[in-house]
């Protein structure tokens, strides 16, 4: 049985298990009774401009995640400090007197550092994370949840989600399965697996890289990106040419294997044998690590082609080591990453000088991933008005762009980000650089993720004439259809 169908299987009887021992449709209607309540106390205050004397509850959000002090989590962390120190969400300021907004409040669960065991099967695995999952969706105050770092994670903590009726948007999950059976609760903002391998195909043919040598695990990860850059990379020849790529090997292995010394006696003799430009490497970043040292060491000097999950310390760590020669290794190893730090994109460069002031190190893009996935689910929060899960997922499923870190966003009907394009980041000279792009794909959003009211006038920025107002002329009156009276030439905008 493959690695594939065995995942597919697993989240069946999970999906069984929890029908069976969950009352999932009290769990959602407690949650959205608890929420509406909420609401209902804001909205009062709004329209009567009169305080009650019911309490202003924080709107809950949970973040899974195997380290509390991960880069992700303090990425998250950031976001909600901004949102708080602003007032919250769902308040208005401009009333008067001022309504204030509910405050975040975040439930860091880290209980998945147990699945990092190696000697556990995958279904022990997960069944740690369902166990996660189900401690958030006992808490009917959590509207939402970000995190779980692998697919194996995301995908079972999913079917949960969705049956207690809890917002999950998933940061790093790439697998198809997340979204194959289009779940209305749940989103992810990293490109999935075949969209990543077909725009590392692309970069390949770009470079000229003629000959490929693909290695990957037996996971479902490294299956689907293998096949997906196999499809995308190897053009069919016409009747009278020659083939104008190639895949010279392609070789897999079980995720616990330790030893690569048969795999280095296959890439002697492929070597020799057809010759390649690059390699194509579909693991975790340690096993990444592993072969890509040893391949050195063998004295192989081809550029590895990793997917965006070698983004990682680990793997570069090994690259810094030998690509530190610009005379031997002229092709350079290269990841996808949806977070450039040399981009002169404001947002960006803003949340990296936050973020350093904040923790004294540079954010890498795990942390810019959790900074956004505050800032999107706030996005859906403000434009539903309304902190109802099955709101804020309607809501960012139909929703415009919103810029964020890391690029644009906006959704498809199953969950799935729309088209993003990665950056191609390399190592050179003792710094990270990026190849060059066309930034006209890069082009950003109309607004901010989680900032519809830009200039703070309490209009929505797809409703307001005048969205970029001054403080000074928004004393002087702004009204929203078009009757701001500038104090310049007497004209409405």
């Amino acid at each position: 049985m493959t690695t594939e169908k065995s995942l597919k299987i697993i989240g069946l009887i999970t999906v069984l298990l929890i029908c069976a021992c969950n009352p999932y449709d009290d769990s959602k209607t407690e949650r959205t009774d608890t929420a509406k309540e909420s609401d209902l106390i804001i909205a009062e205050r709004i329209n009567t401009g009169k305080e009650t004397t019911q309490e202003l509850e924080p709107v809950v959000i949970g973040v899974a995640w195997a380290n509390e002090d991960a880069h992700f989590v303090k990425g998250v962390q950031l976001a909600t400090k901004e949102i708080n120190d602003e007032g919250g969400v769902l308040g208005k300021p401009c009333a008067d007197p001022p309504v204030p907004g509910r405050l975040l409040e975040l439930i860091v669960e880290d209980g998945e550092k147990k699945a990092l065991n190696s000697s556990l099967t995958l279904r022990q695995k997960q069944d740690i994370t369902v166990k996660v999952a189900r401690s958030f969706a006992a808490n009917p105050r959590v509207v939402a949840v970000t995190g779980h770092r692998s697919s194996y994670q995301a995908v079972p903590a999913s079917i949960v989600y969705q049956f207690h009726g809890i917002a999950f948007i998933a940061p790093t999950s790439t697998n198809l399965n997340l979204t194959d059976h289009r779940f209305n609760y749940v989103f992810r903002m990293t490109p999935n697996n075949k969209a990543i391998a077909k725009q590392l195909a692309s970069y390949c043919h770009k470079k000229g890289y003629k000959k490929i040598v693909i290695l990957h695990s037996k996971s479902s990860y490294g299956s689907q990106l293998a096949d997906s850059f196999f499809s995308s990379f190897v053009k069919k020849p016409t009747e009278k040419e020659e083939p104008q790529t190639k895949i010279v090997l392609l070789r897999s292995f079980f995720s616990k294997k330790k030893d690569f010394s048969d795999l280095m006696v296959e890439l002697k003799a492929a070597k020799k044998n057809d010759d390649f430009d690059a390699i194509f490497i579909a693991t975790g970043a340690d096993m990444a690590a592993m072969i890509y040292q040893e391949s050195r060491d063998m004295g192989f000097k081809e550029p590895f082609i990793g997917a965006e999950g070698l983004d990682n310390l680990k793997f570069w760590e090994a690259v810094k080591e030998w690509e530190i020669s610009e005379e031997v290794f002229t092709e350079k190893s290269v990841v996808p990453t949806l977070f450039n730090t040399t981009a002169k994109v404001p947002i960006s460069q803003t949340f990296i000088e936050k973020f350093k002031k904040q923790y004294g190190f540079e954010p890498d893009h795990y942390a810019a991933l959790g900074y956004d996935s505050i800032k999107i689910l706030v996005h859906g929060i403000k434009k539903a008005n309304s902190t109802r899960p099955f709101k804020i997922a309607e809501t960012l499923r139909y929703m415009p762009a919103c810029q964020a870190v890391t690029g644009k966003y906006q959704f498809k009907m199953d969950g799935d980000v729309r088209t993003r394009k990665f950056h191609f980041k390399f190592f050179r000279q003792g710094k990270f650089e990026y190849e060059e792009t066309d930034f006209k794909d890069f082009l950003l959003a109309q607004q901010d993720c989680g900032n519809i009211d830009k200039d703070k006038d309490c209009i929505p920025n797809d409703k307001d004439a005048c969205p970029d107002n001054t403080k000074e002329e928004i004393s002087k009156g702004v009204y929203q259809k078009s009757k701001h009276t500038s104090p310049r030439n007497g004209k409405g905008h």
